[in-house]
């Protein structure tokens, strides 16, 4: 019962008893009172009545006496009138047998009135001539008595309703500030720092009001300080201060995490360009014009890579950039690769100097290591200086097929469900599972498997991304629904994430199976998230509400990472496999995670390393305090049966 409700309830209680009692004494005293009027009417009217009956009486004049004797018992004041001489005989009686009328017989019964009995001897001097005993009647007593119940009763039943207003506004008032406590504690714990401007009249009301706003300011203040720290050094190590990309040591983690993840992403194109004769050009223009035309190139990179789902972008040496693009289609290589010549045309001539820029591309996939698909840039970057397009482009990819062939195939794919569900446990570091994520495997009519980095990207460009997360949300779903012990992770396209229904969707989704949603995780990629951070945000706040929780995946690919901690109200994040690899024997990296940990468990965040594929990280990663780790090591891909 809250706190209200108690200090209500006992408040209505004590003033219930209170008015009850005070009813009562005012009822008894109305009824004790009316108890001796009619005892001292009675006692009143004998001693009248007896004195106006002597005169008759001595005279014989019985005419007269029962005009008297009727006179005083008409009233209705009284149940019985007895006048009788010494002897005992009766002269004169009257009796009213009446019930009491207008009154309940509860009433009666509840509240008994007693019929006062009074007497006198009638005497002349010395002389007994008679007696006269009267006993009243409780009619008329007992109805004075019921109206004033009543009358009190409505006086009690009002005074009680308007205290317990009274009472329920004053408690309300008084605890109105415990709510708005209880709100700003609750939006602390969910990552949000507000103020209470409204400062109760109660002096320790107001005294807890205000501390609980220094309070929220000053974690607020420390929070924002962590993470706009981390967020500098994450800079200062892995990005270049010219041009703003990320440098050698940022970059190449990325990719190798890239090349070696086994749902998708491990596919694409990998760009070199290089500017030739730089230093030449540098001593000729100076270098601030120089620095410039850096600034320039990594402009363009960033904009052709555009909203290209985990594009990667960096400068890996003083005049060489890269750039990678995963699940490039052949005709949208060649139409890149054109495009970025004639924007790098536009800008490598200074007046009379020129600084020429060449690049070279290779297409990799899974099976290249990365100094193989560096070899093999490096090649087409020595062919781009020769061929005179400046350009050259290796693509050895054999398994593509047309476009309207795709179409056909995604169109098949999803009319006959040939998904197959693959799950890869996440485990705490005690071994326990907390959820599997979901891979899907598509077959083809034939029954043969499709790689997920190519047919992924195909449905996206076909514009089917949001049927294919649908039908295997579906399938996610039903397992669950047979599985009621286990948890499930499904990963959410950027398509969908960014749809302009995508909360109506993921309702539509979800159903009426509200107890599989509670064992759900939908992932998202930081690269979505970081698209539309409103959209996003509300996106979480709905599937929040369905009971599904929320993890973003490759957290420290992009480049607000600690900010979007703060933004959004995550569950999970997956550290990027970039910071995983080779963590037992790197420091920089051991540095960012112990950070990260410290800024995620301030914000009720859980922790998961991806790509786990050693002994020495993982015993690095739970000595640190990571909440738990995926990745071969840990547990490969198997069906969901």
């Amino acid at each position: 019962m809250t706190l209200s409700r108690q200090l209500f309830a006992v408040i209505s209680l004590l003033l219930l008893a209170v008015l009850g009692r005070m009813f009562w004494i005012s009822v008894d005293n109305t009824r004790a009172y009316l108890d001796d009027q009619m005892r001292t009417q009675t006692s009143n009217a004998v001693d009248s009545l007896g004195i106006s009956l002597q005169p008759a009486l001595l005279a014989h004049d019985m005419a007269m006496t029962e005009t008297l004797v009727n006179a005083a018992f008409d009233h209705g004041y009284y149940r019985q009138l007895l006048l009788e001489d010494m002897q005992g005989k009766a002269l004169f009686k009257r009796v009213n047998s009446d019930p009491v009328k207008d009154v309940p017989q509860w009433f009666i019964g509840l509240l008994p009135l007693d019929a006062p009995e009074a007497s006198a001897t009638l005497t002349s001097g010395w002389m007994q001539f008679g007696r006269l005993s009267i006993q009243a009647h409780p009619g008329r007593a007992y109805v004075n008595l019921w109206t004033s119940f009543r009358q009190l009763l409505m006086l009690a039943l009002w005074t009680f309703i308007a205290s317990i207003v009274a009472v329920l506004l004053l408690v309300r008032g008084m605890l109105k500030p415990l709510r708005a406590i209880e709100a700003q504690a609750l939006a602390i714990s969910q990552r949000e720092f507000p103020i209470n401007n409204i400062v109760p009249w109660t002096r320790e009301f107001r005294h807890v009001v205000q501390a609980m706003n220094r309070m929220s300011e000053k974690v607020g203040e420390i929070i924002h300080s962590l993470t706009d720290h981390a967020d500098e050094l994450q800079r200062q190590a892995r990005m270049d201060s010219l041009t703003g990309l990320p440098n050698r040591s940022g970059f190449m983690p990325a990719l190798a995490a890239m090349l070696g993840s086994y749902e998708s992403n491990s596919s694409g194109l990998f760009v070199l360009i290089k500017l030739d004769d730089f230093a030449d050009f540098n001593d000729r223009v100076g270098y601030r014009v120089a620095d410039k035309l850096l600034q320039t190139i990594a402009g363009i990179l960033s904009e052709h890579i555009g909203t290209h789902r985990d594009a990667l972008v960096g400068r890996i040496g003083g005049v060489d950039f890269a750039l990678v693009l995963p699940n490039m289609h052949s005709d949208d290589i060649n139409r890149l690769c054109t495009s970025l010549r004639k924007r790098l045309d536009a800008v490598q001539g200074i007046g009379n100097s020129v600084c020429h820029i060449f690049f070279g591309a290779t297409c990799y996939s899974a099976d290249n290591t990365m100094s193989e698909i560096l070899g093999r840039a490096d090649t087409a970057l020595t062919g781009a200086r020769g061929n005179g397009l400046g350009f050259s482009v290796e693509n050895d990819n054999k398994h593509e097929h047309g476009l309207i062939n795709w179409q056909e195939m995604v169109d098949d794919v999803l009319l006959h469900r040939r998904i197959n569900l693959l799950g890869q446990p996440i485990q705490s570091c005690d071994n326990q599972t907390l959820y599997f994520e979901v891979l899907a495997r598509i077959r083809d009519d034939q029954g043969e498997y499709i790689s997920p980095a190519t047919f992924m990207p195909m449905a996206e460009r076909l514009g089917r991304m949001l049927d294919v997360d649908a039908c295997v949300l579906k399938l996610a779903i039903r397992w669950l629904s047979m599985h009621e012990q286990q948890q499930l992770a499904v990963n959410l396209s950027s398509s969908s994430l960014q749809h302009a229904a995508a909360s109506s969707w993921l309702a539509e989704q979800l159903g009426q199976n509200h107890a599989a949603c509670k064992r759900l995780l939908i992932e998202i990629s930081e690269h979505s998230a970081m698209l539309d951070g409103e959209m996003t945000s509300a996106f979480i706040d709905n599937a929040h509400e369905s009971g599904v929780r929320v993890v973003m995946e490759r957290f420290g690919s992009g480049l607000a990472s600690f900010h979007t901690l703060r933004r959004l109200k995550l569950d999970f994040i997956k550290l990027d496999g970039s910071y995983v690899r080779g963590l037992a024997n790197d420091a920089e990296n051991r540095f960012f995670l112990h950070t990260l940990l410290d800024i995620a468990h301030g914000l009720d965040i859980r922790v998961i390393a991806e790509q786990v594929e050693d002994d020495a990280d993982r015993e690095a990663l739970e000595k640190m305090g990571i909440d738990a780790l995926q990745g071969w090591h840990i547990g490969k891909p198997e069906p969901l049966e």
